[in-house]
């Protein structure tokens, strides 16, 4: 055999020589491995919202309308953008009315008070008023201002007709109603079936 040859085959450095190379390689490859590692974590820190902040309040708005309590709205036909209150019905029933006759028309004051019953108001017995009036006017008591209103346009009397109830209001026995109708001059001529005398409910 040679010795050249064995020498070659036996020689440390050609065997170091390898070694070496799978070193080198080994380490190349933990650096890869590591350095895809620290990208994905790097990445999933990145995209990861604050701390305290939940994942809704960083999404990115997307022009959905925040809801928020609304009226219902009603539009007639041919009509944009209007938009109705709707209020509890008025129960007519409830509200009692006392007719005072304050004319020297007789019986204006029941005249009245039948046609306020025929349209659903609570009446009372019609009284005569103490003193005469030339205009009729419609008094409220406490949170009856609406109903008062109510019977002032069912009498065709003007807004200004309505006022609040006191006691300068030449009326006795007002206790326990909620609206009383005066009845004055104008309007007693106007009431059906009545003649003109003295003064009367």
């Amino acid at each position: 055999m040679d010795g050249g040859t064995a020498r070659g085959a036996g020689d440390p450095r050609s065997n170091g020589g390898g070694a070496m190379s799978r070193i080198v390689v080994a380490r190349a490859a933990a650096i890869v491995v590591l350095a895809v590692a620290l990208g994905v974590i790097l990445l999933q820190v990145g995209t990861r919202p604050p701390a305290g902040l939940s994942a809704s309040a960083v999404t990115v708005p997307t022009g959905t309308a925040t809801t928020v309590p609304h009226t219902t709205a009603t539009t007639a036909p041919g009509h944009t953008g209007s938009t109705t209150t709707t209020t509890a019905p008025l129960d007519r029933a409830n509200v009692k009315v006392l007719v005072a006759n304050g004319s020297s028309v007789n019986g204006a004051a029941n005249s009245y008070t039948t046609v306020l019953a025929h349209q659903g108001w609570g009446t009372l017995t019609a009284v005569t008023a103490d003193a005469k009036v030339a205009t009729t006017s419609v008094y409220y008591g406490s949170g009856q201002q609406v109903a008062a209103a109510d019977i002032a346009s069912a009498l065709a009397l003007p807004p200004a007709s309505v006022q609040a109830l006191t006691a300068a209001v030449p009326v006795a026995g007002t206790a326990g109603a909620n609206v009383v109708v005066l009845i004055g001059t104008d309007l007693a001529s106007k009431a059906p079936g009545t003649t003109t005398t003295t003064k009367a409910p």
